[in-house]
């Protein structure tokens, strides 16, 4: 599988994972404001990071990504 297929179908999943977990948490009353707070200052490193990620992907040849 070509690596941009592989990277973009990975993060696709884990972001509807997240929406879904997300969604049953507060649907069940363990997601507080509180909580909610602190995940979405969470994204915020997550966020820096994956340019920098697909950066790095893009200088890796198929064959090394294989691996």
């Amino acid at each position: 599988m070509p690596k941009a297929v592989y990277v973009v179908s990975l993060e696709t999943l884990f972001q509807v994972y997240t929406v879904v977990q997300v969604i049953v948490l507060w649907q069940v009353g363990l997601y507080t404001g509180g909580r909610l707070a602190e995940s979405l200052l969470s994204l915020v490193p997550m966020m820096l990071i994956q340019p920098l990620g697909a950066r790095y992907a893009s200088r890796v040849s198929q064959r090394t990504f294989d691996r």
